[in-house]
């Protein structure tokens, strides 16, 4: 059974979706430096990101708003950055100072991972492994630390840094901040080398923290037996059924086919296969179903159809389901302490 679910189709495939969201690095001694840094192997060195006044078709030049500019490294041509518009206060920084930081993290040990250029180069970044921080919850259970660090060219983010713990059995990505602990911190740009160090110690330091704690969590909730019933009942706490009246019978259905979902993810009959491996009937199980759901399944009836969009969603490299698993994990908690020790179903 252990065997055969790595092999499975649906999680091979969403395997190779996360690894396609960006350029797969295999070796590299820096992000920043050289033709065989990360940045480097992705052509991602010298665009000379810059903002320009924005002209409308009768020529009137807008005195606050700004279109992003840069060079393509295969070409040498600029381009735009379509649809992207920033205010007179927004500072293009270029890839190689964004990310500094990242330098001094591999020197502590950091293995890099994939470096990516996601909507056009709005959002770039990278990921890394953090071997130390791998768990294995129950000693069956294992999960990656990983390390993503990120920022934006349209003002849509600053430069961060997150802590994820991939499970390998299903590749959900497990983030989100925890109570008095957070999973990103926000980096402060510079060129000091020794700021820099300081940075890469601070971010560290938050991983490590979080790590501990959703340890902490994670083998709390695989102790816990959970039946299908009682799933259930929780997933229909989290995601309540809407009216039944004659206008909601379409989100009615669709709120039924959510529910019908998500336990078969639980029993391990959902179309990606079994992803429960050997913490099936438990609540740690229960919370890995609802992420699954977020992170493979949403706004698709199969998993098997994957792209870029979503295993950068699932990342967090887009969108915010960082702050949805952190509060589907509190409600998780919050039934598991309700749970009587012995239920009837």
């Amino acid at each position: 059974m252990v065997a055969s679910v790595y092999a499975d189709n649906g999680v091979t495939l969403r395997e190779n979706a996360l690894m396609g969201i960006g350029q797969k690095i295999d070796s590299a001694t820096s992000m920043t430096v050289g033709e065989d840094s990360m940045l480097g192997q992705a052509n991602m060195l010298g665009w000379e990101v810059e903002k320009r006044p924005l002209i409308n078709v009768d020529g009137h030049i807008h005195s606050d708003k700004f279109e992003i500019t840069r060079i393509d490294p295969t070409t040498g041509e600029r381009i735009v950055l379509d649809s992207v518009v920033v205010g007179g206060k927004y500072f293009p920084i270029q890839n190689e100072k964004s990310f500094l930081f990242a330098d001094s993290l591999m020197d502590f040990g950091a293995k890099p991972e994939q470096v990516f250029s996601f909507n056009g180069g709005r959002r770039v970044g990278g990921t890394f492994g953090l071997s130390d921080l791998d768990l294995n919850i129950g000693g069956v259970d294992k999960l990656q630390a990983k390390l993503l660090v990120l920022t934006s060219h349209d003002g849509s983010t600053t430069l961060n840094a997150g802590i994820i713990e991939q499970r390998l059995w299903c590749t959900n990505q497990i983030s989100g901040m925890l109570k008095n602990y957070p999973n990103r911190v926000v980096i402060r740009h510079t060129a000091s080398a020794e700021f820099n160090v300081h940075e890469a110690q601070r971010t560290l330091g938050m991983a490590g923290s979080w790590v501990r704690e959703i340890e902490r969590i994670a083998e709390g909730l695989v102790q816990v037996p959970m039946t299908t019933g009682q799933f259930a009942e929780m997933a229909t706490g989290i995601y309540p059924k809407p009216d039944s009246d004659e206008t909601t019978k379409r989100a009615t259905s669709r709120w039924s086919n959510q529910i019908n979902l998500l336990e078969s993810i639980f029993d391990g009959n959902a179309p990606a296969g079994d992803t429960t491996g050997q913490i099936g009937g438990t609540a740690w199980a229960g919370y890995n179903a609802l992420t699954e759901r977020l992170d493979w399944y949403r706004n698709a009836s199969n998993s098997l159809q994957l792209g870029r969009t979503r295993a950068a969603q699932a990342m967090g490299i887009i969108g915010n389901l960082d702050k949805t698993k952190s509060n589907i994990l509190t409600q998780v908690e919050s039934f598991v302490d309700s749970m009587p020790e012995t239920v009837a179903v």
